[in-house]
């Protein structure tokens, strides 16, 4: 199991980590989703839970109050209740706060049965538990989800995200996700960002949470830092160092084993970057040129008007990095981040 990390940008501190599968030896989350079928996918999907929350009790430091958020397999799922029994358990087991609980349902996996996933998330909800639809605006009816399901968090898909610097399309197209979302009282997180620009962008669109590589790669059961200049009130969108090296691929999430690449996500990230989602793998189709990141010769696109919060007000109001603000979430069933 790997772990990726999620930013506040608003608090300028880690929010949470996303859990991802890996192989015992380190493998691709795709080498190991390729040997899920229809009579061990309840055991993987249960498997999975347990092991990352017993892992995130053993790495999360208790005064960070942070997130672990874990993709789930709706299919796997076949009462809600009663395959709530391992994870509950686990979660007293090793003390790990139900509150801090955070489950994503990809949109990769298609559900036959709409009334059987909104049971799901009736009872998950019903826990304390945070529920997420990730990989918004790719996959199955994603507006439908969003109506049906009103979870807590949506993830943006790094589709959406990738090149946003420069593509007014995509900014409308997450302004309008970022205006919809705050009229639901549903908070957004733009997944797979890898570039500065990328992130000063998504700042100014009103985006609070963050995940990419930008930010920090997925580390097999530990924790990854976070970018230094993620909460610099000084940084500059002008410039900056190309992030990663120009010979290194860049990739929203891999599916490739942490030390050779990036890696996916799992206690349910399915098919991503060819295992980076819902259990780890939706595949994202292209590589980014190394040096790009922000350049002083990026061409620049005039953007929409938005009520975000103006991207150097939300850097200057973030505190030192890891600064930990105490939440009442760990007591209430409302979403850590309202």
């Amino acid at each position: 199991m790997a772990f990726q990390p999620i930013f506040d940008a608003e608090h300028g501190r880690v929010w949470g980590h996303e859990a991802l599968v890996r192989g015992p030896g380190g493998e691709s989350a795709m080498s190991v989703l390729g040997q899920v079928n229809d009579r061990n996918r309840y055991r993987f999907d249960q498997d999975c839970r347990v092991r990352a929350i017993e892992l995130a009790a053993r790495l999360f430091p208790a005064e960070d109050d942070l997130r672990l958020s874990i993709n789930f397999m709706p299919n796997a799922v076949y009462e809600p209740v009663a395959c709530l029994r391992a994870t509950l358990a686990a979660a007293a087991r090793v003390g790990f706060p139900l509150a801090s609980l955070v489950f994503e349902l990809t949109e990769d996996e298609r559900v036959d049965e709409p009334e059987h996933l909104v049971a799901i998330v009736d009872e998950y909800r019903r826990q304390g538990f945070t529920m997420a639809v990730d990989d918004f605006g790719a996959g199955h009816a994603g507006l439908s989800r969003l109506v049906d399901l009103r979870p807590d968090l949506v993830k943006i898909d790094m589709h959406l995200v990738r090149g946003i610097d420069t593509d007014a399309s995509r900014q409308a197209v997450v302004q309008a996700v970022v205006v919809m979302a705050s009229t639901l009282d549903v908070v957004v997180l733009a997944e797979g960002v890898e570039t500065e620009a990328e992130y000063a962008t998504l700042l100014d669109l009103g985006v609070p949470l963050f995940q990419g590589y930008w930010f920090g790669r997925p580390t097999l059961e530990a924790l990854s830092p976070v970018h230094p200049r993620a909460q610099h009130p000084e940084l500059d969108r002008t410039s900056h160092e190309a992030e990663p090296q120009p010979d290194e691929p860049r990739h929203g999430d891999d599916a490739r084993p942490v030390e050779d690449r990036p890696g996916l996500r799992r206690d349910g990230d399915g098919p991503r970057d060819e295992g980076d989602d819902q259990q780890d793998g939706t595949a994202d189709d292209g590589t980014r040129d190394g040096a790009a990141g922000l350049s002083a010769h990026a061409p620049t696109v005039a953007r929409p008007a938005h009520q975000g919060t103006s991207y150097r007000r939300l850097l200057a109001s973030c505190g030192p990095f890891g600064s930990t603000q105490k939440s009442s979430a760990r007591s209430s069933s409302r979403p850590p981040f309202r």
